[in-house]
């Protein structure tokens, strides 16, 4: 038995692992969503400059339905796809977009050193490599060799992502699936439902017509 999490944003409980599991559709993010999260990643290998312009990934369905690089979902799953450099650079990135939404410059070897990576800008150099995989992986867009686009959120694991993924985290994360997507329709439900009351309310309150 393997302590993984449940599907919700906290708390964690006990799941057996298998090594089969049914994968969850990710309509929550709506219609475009497969389109947003491509299911074959190609390798990055444009270079990069040594300073770099930071900016926001501007993507309206993603930044209202996607997970905080700071999440557990980036923790328990995507760190499992890209690796631990990719998501620490990801979490120092959101950070900074807090104070500096518009984006901001990154010295390459300063942030390296900060987050324990090879500095410089050579070809093979440890920090680009996790740049390019951010990228590889749509976490993050080369514009040019000066500027980067990254996600502010994250999209949901694409199927072949999941089936990737050690057994005890496929378990897991078909649980986590399954709940967001149950809560998403009890709360469009719930909206329905409140807007219902509202016509009934402004309905009953309309004058009623004078007595014969």
């Amino acid at each position: 038995m393997t302590a993984l999490p449940s599907g919700g944003r906290d708390g964690l409980r006990t799941v057996r692992c298998t090594a089969t599991t049914r994968l969850p559709p990710i309509d929550f993010l709506g219609p475009n969503a497969r389109a947003l999260a491509p299911s074959l990643e190609e390798p990055v290998t444009d270079e990069f400059s040594e300073r770099l312009r930071i900016e926001p990934w501007a993507d309206p369905v993603i930044d209202e339905r996607g997970y905080d690089p700071r999440s557990e979902y980036a923790e328990w799953f995507w760190l499992a796809v890209v690796g631990p450099s990719s998501i620490w650079l990801l979490r120092r990135i959101a950070a900074t977009f807090d104070h500096r939404p518009d984006g901001f410059d990154l010295e390459v070897a300063e942030c390296a050193a900060a987050l324990g990576l090879t500095g410089g800008a050579g070809q093979h150099a440890t920090f680009l490599r996790t740049v390019r995989r951010m990228c590889q992986f749509h976490l993050a867009r080369r514009i040019d060799r000066d500027t980067v686009q990254v996600r502010r959120r994250l999209p949901p694991l694409t199927r072949s992502q999941v089936l990737r993924l050690p057994s005890s985290l496929r378990v897991a994360h078909e649980d986590w699936m399954r709940r967001e997507l149950d809560a998403h329709r009890a709360a469009r439900i719930a909206r329905a439902a409140q807007a219902g009351r509202a016509v009934a309310a402004g309905s009953g309150s309309l004058p009623h017509p004078p007595a014969a």
